[in-house]
């Protein structure tokens, strides 16, 4: 018998958010049906987050407060749908926030349990963090050259970083909206084709701006206790899994916010642990190419309508 395939899950993070996500696996799967029913995920104005996933509006899903504990559930009700029905993951990842949907799908702590962390974390981004910043995708330079921008770019009022490691040829940077455009202008007189696309979401994440909501985080996080994943993990950090997180899950998961994601190097790690498959599961298309990007010679499958898992369910639990 052809031996099967290693198979990775990767969440994707903020920005992924839109109205609608998952509602079709809701109607028509019992798995995230429970999900969504039976996980406790109202906010302090009684909006809820089914209502939010379903029905928007698309400017409130947006506000960080609320889209990182909707796009963790959308997320979850797809990927224990996918386990369901025979797609078990053999190893995990996720870009920010998906990094928890990872964990979960891992068995590091329950869905209800990661709703109230991601409420705390949307939170505590939306006060902490600094109004009048932002981030945007950066399509066509590498990360070497966008390094040397930022550091052109930057002032002390007015920061750039690189907040993302997307894929060699795209990468997330973070700062102020003055310092997003100085960045734009000089995009646009490197003399190659570059894309300055923004990310919807409400702050300069993954960048210093964010050091004082990771100081806050890490308070919040001393009370969730975190149990050993069943797969292995790997982290936004440095793309690396590790044994256990038990003990550095504070520190890891508080240094998340402030540092840089590490994705290329998460896929380049998953490949050289023997990782053949790699499957996107949950809203937006964030992720679209980015492994094939990575890799050169394997491509990625973007699960989020039932549709899209009916045409890869074919091929689940083939091999032995």
């Amino acid at each position: 018998m052809q031996k099967k395939e290693r198979v990775a899950i990767l969440f994707p993070g903020q920005g992924a958010q839109c109205v609608g996500m998952a509602q079709d696996f809701y109607e028509q799967s019992e798995v995230a049906r429970r999900i969504f029913d039976d996980t406790a995920c109202d906010f302090d104005d009684n909006i809820t987050a089914q209502e939010l996933c379903f029905h928007g509006p698309a400017e409130t899903l947006r506000n960080t407060r609320y889209s990182q504990a909707c796009i963790f559930l959308a997320s979850m009700a797809i990927a224990e749908t996918l386990r369901q029905y025979g797609l078990q993951a053999d190893a995990v990842a996720g870009v920010s926030l998906g990094e928890y949907s990872a964990l979960c799908y891992a068995g590091a702590f329950s869905v209800q349990e990661g709703v109230d962390i991601l409420k705390e974390r949307g939170r505590i981004m939306d006060e902490k963090i600094p109004h009048g910043t932002t981030m945007s995708a950066v399509l066509g330079l590498t990360a070497e050259e966008l390094q040397a921008y930022c550091r052109q770019v930057s002032t002390d009022d007015d920061p750039c970083e690189i907040a993302s490691y997307i894929t060699p040829q795209r990468t997330v940077i973070a700062g102020t909206t003055m310092a997003i455009e100085r960045m734009k202008e000089k995009c646009s007189g490197s003399g190659k084709r570059v894309r300055v696309i923004p990310i919807e979401v409400s702050g300069a994440f993954h960048s210093q701006l964010a050091r004082s909501a990771a100081d806050d985080f890490a308070t919040v996080l001393q009370d969730y206790p975190i149990r050993r994943p069943d797969i292995p993990v790997y982290y936004n950090v440095d793309g690396k899994t590790r044994d256990s997180i038990v003990s550095d899950f504070v520190k890891i998961e508080a240094a998340q916010l402030y540092t840089s994601v590490q994705f290329v190097k998460t896929i380049e790690s998953m490949y050289s642990d023997g990782i053949l498959r790699y499957i996107a599961v949950g809203p937006g298309a964030t992720m679209a190419g980015a492994v094939q990007d990575i890799l050169q010679s394997h491509q990625d499958t973007i699960v989020q309508k039932v549709s899209t898992y009916d045409e890869i369910s074919q091929t689940v639990g083939e091999g032995d």
